[in-house]
């Protein structure tokens, strides 16, 4: 799936390197290297929980695009709890628009 997202960011006019694939590791090291993004990307059919709860703990904005099962909207719940609400796409359009502009900011 990198290579392929990759490509498709690219030609939604990121900058090579924008999108990084990480790997799994422990909390702590987790955690620490949450302060090098700018953005999390919810996957849409299966949304974040715990990932989300860090993301957000880390100051990292979160972006999600809930689909109509309760796994997909786990996310969606959690940063609307957070106080949030904008970060909800309700299109894919929508999606692509807020990621530009929380990354451009």
């Amino acid at each position: 799936a990198g290579p392929r997202l990759a490509r498709l960011f690219r030609s939604l006019g990121a900058a090579d390197g924008q999108l990084i694939m990480a790997e799994k590791m422990g909390t702590a090291d987790h955690i620490a290297r949450s302060s090098l993004m700018d953005l999390h990307l919810d996957t849409r059919l299966q949304s974040g929980h715990t990932t989300t709860v860090d993301a957000i703990w880390s100051g990292i904005p979160v972006l999600v695009f809930p689909a109509r099962s309760m796994v997909s909207r786990a996310a969606a719940g959690i940063v609307m709890g957070a106080g949030l609400p904008w970060t909800v796409a309700r299109t894919a359009s929508d999606y692509v628009a807020l990621a530009k502009q929380m990354v451009i900011k």
